[in-house]
């Protein structure tokens, strides 16, 4: 069940710490599991609060997942060790980082504040849906957060299609076929049932969104399922609900796990046009490139070695704020409040009224991507 979970598959093919942050999180939890439904050593204490303290150094959503765990459990249970762990955290993210944690987290609060007043342009189109440069009424098709019933539908689908083997669990528990072998099993159903309500409620509720997309938090639910299951399939009790629930669980998971593949397989690997873009900012003197979309900055960064203009990867959503998620100033703007030297801009990206305040021809086209120069704006 866990190594099928169609979001870990998906995700796992990128660089990035969600990962090791869930690792981590999840081997705390089953520390405290241990030491309060299982009579574990009084040591279990302070290696879940290690543990829980790298999880603060690693990633923010599954930060974020463990204050909400943490704070749940206490109320809850009514246990001051569930604070005290929360707490003890923190101590051990500053401790590791020799203060530098207390940075991590004012950036932390930077892109949780961003987000709370940009939500409802998440992935949108830059330009679009700018107030300078957009369509009256337009909607980007695939934002995050799509207005109406058509954006609902296309939430539930893709928390469905990440895990199923998470929703099918509500046929054992339904038919009571889930046994609790231990003092341990109503914690896992906790467990699992408040990661899969956080993912929903930071889907659904407007004031939450801005902890992220409620997707990645099935991330960290996959394996409380995983272990609800052996003990739903597993457990002398198991009958026709928990076998069937199984089976579509596991039947789902494969045709998304299919599917992403297949996708994947299909997806155009490298673009020459693009590459022959990169090639030739790379041979001009250095200067700031600002890019439309914004998502090729990594890349120029990375393949040319020009300083782009970008952030907002770990601090300075703030500053962000007038290019992205929408573009809030007029292009000269940009160009002349932030020395850009550069724009590049794939041709179908810019709307007729953006391409007329760039230069009438660019410096260099390379199929549908153009390059825009200006004159004295050195770095």
């Amino acid at each position: 069940v866990y190594a099928l979970s169609p979001i870990l598959v998906s995700y796992n093919v990128q660089l990035n710490p969600r990962g090791l942050g869930a690792l981590l999180l999840d081997a705390a939890v089953v520390l405290v599991l241990w030491a309060t439904a299982l009579g574990g050593p009084p040591w279990a204490w302070p290696a879940a609060a290690l543990l829980a303290g790298l999880v603060l150094l690693t990633h923010k959503m599954t930060t974020q997942l463990l204050w909400f765990l943490g704070l749940a459990a206490s109320l809850v249970a009514l246990d001051w060790r569930f604070v005290a762990l929360l707490s003890g955290s923190a101590l051990v993210a500053l401790a590791l980082s020799r203060g530098f944690y207390a940075k991590v987290a004012l950036a932390h609060w930077d892109i949780v504040s961003f987000w709370h007043r940009n939500w409802r342009w998440l992935q949108a189109h830059q330009l679009l849906e700018s107030p300078v440069y957009g369509r009256p009424g337009y909607e980007t098709p695939s934002k995050m957060h799509s207005p109406g019933l058509a954006g609902a539908v296309r939430h539930v689908r893709y928390l469905a299609a990440y895990l199923p083997a998470g929703w099918a669990l509500a046929a054992p528990l339904v038919a009571g076929q889930l046994a609790a072998r231990d003092g341990a099993t109503p914690a896992l159903v906790a467990w699992a049932a408040l990661a899969l309500a956080f993912a929903l409620a930071t889907t659904f509720v407007p004031a939450l969104k801005c902890l992220g997309s409620g997707y990645y938090y099935l991330y960290t639910a996959a394996f409380p399922v995983a272990l609800l299951w052996g003990l739903a399939a597993g457990g002398a009790s198991s009958g026709w609900a928990a076998w069937s629930g199984l089976a579509l669980g596991l039947g789902t998971s494969l045709v998304a796990v299919a599917a992403f593949y297949r996708k994947l397989g299909r997806e155009k690997i490298g673009d020459s046009s693009l590459d022959d873009a990169l090639a030739y900012l790379q041979a001009q003197p250095r200067g700031v490139v600002f890019c439309l979309p914004l998502q090729l900055s990594d890349l120029v960064a990375y393949v040319t070695g020009q300083p782009v203009l970008t952030g907002g990867h770990g601090y300075g959503f703030r500053r962000f704020e007038p290019i992205f998620p929408r573009l809030l100033l007029p292009l000269p703007e940009v160009v002349r409040r932030y020395e850009v030297r550069y724009v590049l801009a794939r041709e179908d990206y810019l709307p007729p009224s953006a391409r007329a305040e760039l230069p009438s021809t660019p410096a260099v086209a390379c199929g549908p991507y153009l390059v825009f120069q200006f004159a004295d704006q050195e770095q």
